[in-house]
């Protein structure tokens, strides 16, 4: 794997005219690009994690975004995005790209906040902001994101625990009344056609 890395300059991220579009053309390619190989060498050192890539291209006047959720086994999500911001303290660049980390753990939905009965599922808190360096690369990204998340996307959240027992536990009551929990395959059958 090599490492990718965002341009130092792009320019005006706004697609007002020919030249500028071709800014975000490329700031948002390179963007995926670049959160693609984040997720290669996270996944090297989180076995299982999961890379969910979406590149919001926006329309005028904004330069749109890519970001990456993390999915690692135990539940918890990291969430990455590439953008721009007005507040060029927040990247020290000239353009405004900017990296946002935030952690988001799952919690059970039960009731909306308005009070009605929500749908069985689980929805993600959304941690601080962690503003982090633009002109670091893929590989560099990685390391400290998992120096700084990896403890926690290594763990299991009770939330998945508690559903992987009564799964185990409903596998090994099925088993006791002989039935599968097995796609049945006849000859000639495939389960992943």
């Amino acid at each position: 794997m090599k490492p990718k890395q965002l341009q130092p300059r792009y320019g005006q991220i706004d697609g007002y005219g020919a030249d500028t579009q071709a800014h975000k053309d490329q700031f948002l390619r390179d963007g995926r690009a670049y959160l693609k190989s984040v997720g290669e060498y996270l996944a090297v050192l989180i076995p299982g994690l999961q890379v969910e890539l979406c590149v919001n291209k926006a329309g005028v006047a904004v330069s749109g975004e890519v970001f990456a959720y993390f999915s690692a086994p135990g539940g918890f999500r990291l969430f990455v995005q590439v953008g721009t911001s007005a507040l060029r303290i927040l990247s020290g660049r000239a353009d405004g790209v900017i990296v946002l980390a935030q952690l988001r753990s799952p919690i059970a939905m039960k009731k909306y906040s308005s009070g009605r009965q929500a749908k069985p599922g689980v929805c993600y808190s959304i941690g601080a902001n962690d503003w982090r360096d633009p002109n670091l690369p893929s590989d560099e990204m990685a390391r400290q994101l998992f120096e700084r998340y990896g403890g926690t996307l290594k763990t299991v959240h009770p939330l998945f625990a508690a559903k992987e027992e009564e799964d185990a536990r409903a596998r090994m009551v099925n088993a006791l009344n002989g039935v599968s929990s097995a796609p049945r395959v006849t000859q000639g059958e495939s389960v992943y056609a």
